[in-house]
Formats: C-alpha cells, sequence, structure tokens
C-alpha cells in the first residue's frame, strides 16, 4: 500500500504533458476544487425522496434492458448497450445523490 501512494505522489508531482508537448506543472486544487472532491467523492445518504428515484431510475432502466434484450441479437453490440444502460443508471444516481452538484 505505501509503494502504491508513493508512486501516487510522484505521478501527481511530475506535472502532465501540454498539447504542444511542453511540461505544464500540475497546481494543487483551489479551495473550491478540493470542496468538490471531497462532495463528489464522499458517501451520500439518501435524503427526502431519494430512494424512490433510485426506485424509479432502476426501474425504467430495467425495463429497457429488456426490451434490447427482446429486440436485439446476442452479441457484441448488445452487450455494450446493456452496458451503457448500467451506466447510466450509475450517473443519473450520482446527480440524485449529489442533488445536482458538480465539478
Amino acid at each position: 500500500m505505501e509503494r502504491a501512494e508513493e508512486n501516487l505522489k510522484a505521478q501527481v508531482g511530475r506535472g502532465v504533458q501540454g498539447a504542444e508537448g511542453n511540461d505544464q506543472m500540475e497546481t494543487a486544487p483551489s479551495v473550491d476544487e478540493d470542496y468538490a472532491l471531497r462532495n463528489l467523492f464522499s458517501y451520500h445518504a439518501p435524503r427526502g425522496d431519494a430512494s424512490l428515484r433510485y426506485e424509479n431510475i432502476r426501474s425504467a432502466a430495467k425495463q429497457f434492458a429488456k426490451v434490447l434484450l427482446i429486440n436485439v441479437p446476442r452479441g457484441a453490440d448488445r452487450d455494450a448497450a446493456i452496458r451503457k444502460i448500467r451506466e447510466a443508471v450509475m450517473t443519473a444516481n450520482a446527480a440524485v445523490a449529489l442533488n445536482g452538484f458538480s465539478l
């Protein structure tokens, strides 16, 4: 674990390659960015009608996935479509949890 943390610190401290190929030094997040990152990557317990919203989102996604399973032939594209539905559910749930907050 310590080695992974050291590697991460080294990567962050190195800077990133810019569009013209020159190195740009990474800067520390501002206070607002730090708050945003803490908010984005922390647990948000359901409040108000959030649980109902999650259920509505999952239910609609499940119905759409059933439509795809019935109407789309097996294959990589169908698998990808189902995966995208799952991704949409997760993103929508995050929007509910964050109450529309974004970076």
